[in-house]
């Protein structure tokens, strides 16, 4: 049988580097509440983005002592997609994703 795969491409401009990002749990553009994913951008607050017009549709800011913003390097949900986890050098910030706004942080230790 033929195989046939789509791939559709789409570009969303930032203010500075996309360090990583992280599609939501069941991202489909099937299903447009969950069609998004959440972008690490350098000095901005972690960005949940509308996949298919990339509108911000939340914002979770991780500031550091200098009252700067800290770009985590990496983004993941938890299984129940609630909970948004943003690691960066010596901590992990953890998100509700319904409450956009400030997240607990959970001090690391170098192993």
């Amino acid at each position: 049988g033929t195989q046939f795969s789509a791939h559709h491409k789409r570009t969303f401009s930032q203010s500075s580097v996309v360090v990583n990002f992280a599609w939501y749990p069941g991202a489909s553009s099937s299903n447009a509440p969950a069609y998004c994913f959440v972008a690490s951008v350098r000095d901005c607050p972690v960005k949940l983005l509308d996949a298919s017009d990339g509108r911000l549709r939340a914002s979770y800011p991780i500031i550091d002592h200098r009252e700067r913003f800290i770009t985590p390097h990496s983004l993941a949900f938890n299984l129940t997609a609630n909970k948004l986890y943003c690691g960066f050098e010596d901590a992990i910030e953890i998100f509700d994703i319904q409450q956009p706004g400030e997240g607990d942080r959970l001090p690391t230790t170098p192993s």
